[in-house]
Order: C-alpha cells, then sequence, then structure tokens
C-alpha cells in the first residue's frame, strides 16, 4: 500500500513493514502514527526493528543498485521498498532466534555435566512451539524467500528487486536461519529422548506400586476370610518357633502334620506380610476395610 506523506511515498507492507523513501524522523513518526490505529497483534517494543539505507550516484562508475535516474519512479521505489521490508522482517526474526538460543544454551552443558535436565514437559512443548512458529514466519507466512507477485505483472522491475536484495544479503541470511533452525531442532529432539524416558521410568513405577498396592490388599482379604490365617503362615517364619530351623525336611513335615486337613495350601510370599499384619491392632481398622470390593 502507497501511503502519502506530504509530498513523501511510504509503503506499507502486510507483514508489518514500513519503508519511507526520502522522508524525515518527522515524516516517519507521522506515518508510524497514521498506520497505529490499524494494527493487529503489533510486535513488542524490543522486536521493533529500523534500517536505513542511503543512496548515492557515483559519476563514471557502473552502479551497485541501478535507477533510471536521481528520482526514480514509483515502481522502482516499489521494487528496493520490498527487498528493504524483507531485509527488515528477518532481521526481526532473526533477534527472536538469537534469545531463544541465549535461553537454550545452558541446556547442553547441563545435560553433559549432570545426565539430565531440569525442564518440565510443558516448558520444553513451549520452546519447541515457538521455534516452529518462527520456522513458520521465516519459511511459509512471509514473502522472505519468495519472489513478490507484483513483478509477475511488473517484470521489468524484478532485477531491480533483486540486485537490492543481493546486496542486502537476503538469501544467505534465510540459509543461516535454517541451519540454527536445524540446531534448535536437535537439541530439542534430545530433550524429548530424555523427557519420554523420564515418563516411561515414572510409569514404570507407578505401575509396580499398584501392583504391590494390590497384593498386600489381597493379602489383607485372604487374612480376613480367614483363608489364610495369621497363625498358620506365623509358623513358619516365627523366631522362637519349636521347629527346627536347620532341618527343613523336618519343618515342612510338622508343618504338614499341623495344618493336614484344615487349611488349604498357603502362598509363601505372603508369610512375611502376615507377620507384619500380626503386629497392627486389626480390630482399630477392621471396619474401615468393609469398603474394599468383596469384604
Amino acid at each position: 500500500m502507497l501511503l502519502k506523506i506530504g509530498s513523501k511515498d511510504c509503503f506499507v507492507f502486510g507483514f508489518g513493514c514500513l519503508v519511507c523513501w526520502g522522508c524525515w524522523p518527522s515524516d516517519v513518526k507521522a506515518a508510524k502514527d497514521a498506520l497505529r490505529p490499524f494494527l493487529v497483534k503489533p510486535v513488542l517494543p524490543q522486536d521493533v526493528v529500523g534500517d536505513h539505507l542511503g543512496i548515492s550516484f557515483r559519476g563514471g562508475k557502473s552502479p551497485e543498485v541501478p535507477l533510471s535516474s536521481r528520482d526514480p519512479s514509483t515502481f522502482e521505489r516499489v521494487a528496493l521498498a520490498y527487498a528493504l521490508a524483507q531485509s527488515v522482517k528477518l532481521e526481526v526474526l532473526e533477534n527472536r532466534i538469537d534469545r531463544y538460543i541465549v535461553q537454550t544454551r545452558s541446556i547442553p552443558h547441563e545435560l553433559a555435566k549432570t545426565g539430565h535436565v531440569r525442564l518440565s514437559s510443558k516448558k520444553v512443548n513451549k520452546m519447541i512451539g515457538g521455534i516452529c512458529v518462527l520456522r513458520n514466519q521465516v519459511n511459509l507466512e512471509t514473502d522472505i524467500l519468495d519472489t513478490p507477485n507484483v513483478f509477475w505483472d511488473y517484470e521489468d522491475y524484478e532485477p531491480l528487486y533483486q540486485t537490492c536484495r543481493q546486496n542486502l544479503d537476503v538469501d544467505r541470511r534465510v540459509a543461516v536461519v535454517n541451519q540454527r533452525f536445524e540446531v534448535l531442532q536437535d537439541l530439542f529432539d534430545v530433550l524429548e529422548g530424555e523427557l519420554n524416558e523420564r515418563n516411561e521410568s515414572r510409569l514404570m513405577w507407578i505401575i509396580i506400586w499398584l501392583c504391590a498396592l494390590e497384593a498386600a490388599f489381597s493379602a489383607i482379604k485372604l487374612v480376613l476370610h480367614g483363608i489364610i490365617p495369621l497363625d498358620f503362615l506365623g509358623i513358619y517364619w516365627r523366631a522362637n518357633s519349636e521347629l527346627d530351623t536347620n532341618d527343613l525336611d523336618t519343618n515342612v513335615t510338622v508343618l504338614g502334620e499341623r495344618t493336614a486337613g484344615k487349611h488349604p495350601p498357603f502362598l509363601p510370599i505372603l508369610g512375611p506380610l502376615c507377620w507384619a499384619f500380626k503386629q497392627v491392632p486389626w480390630s482399630k481398622f477392621q471396619d474401615a476395610l468393609h469398603w474394599l470390593p468383596g469384604f
């Protein structure tokens, strides 16, 4: 869009850039004030970037950016303005990437030193999302990579645009930005693997404790139903038992004689649990256990 400030030309671009041609600082401020009511999701003050390009004419030498005259036409100004706007937009994204690099600089050192990172899954996912947003802005959401559509209709001015873009190193800077994205993505892939391993370990311990609780409740249920009495299971592990702990065959024979025809076979693994249960005053807790299924 072309915005006139007096007799000066100002070009407004949809990706958030304003290029003023031959304007004084007061003219630039007037152009910004005129556009302020129409801003949608303005950037933060620290993301505002300005650039200046001085044009000089050298006699007898081939110009770096060839213009038709000292007062170039509007379309020549548009061609230069597009290249300048893309360069400034790219600089905004470069600054954001630099901030991400500063935020993540300590992560590889911490990972190498301690073997793990003290970051939550939510924070890592937010950082990954921010990088994806920036990458989309560089490669998909703006015209930084593509030649503007206006030059499909006005092909005569495309060489001027390409020359200015080349002098501003836009293509090389985009390649460097994408390389930084790849490095950051590799780092976040490592963090995702670390977090997945941490979650798997947590789930494994949850399952182990659930199995232990289920075994404990099953033992309580068997004891309270009288299927495996505490006295019966406590014989084998009682420290002052009359059984000879050095003669395993004799112990098993005596245990079988005392329990034959009275109780079903027992599970030896429940013996230590039942010994512990004998130390607890069950009369105080038995009423509280009736909520369990099967009691």
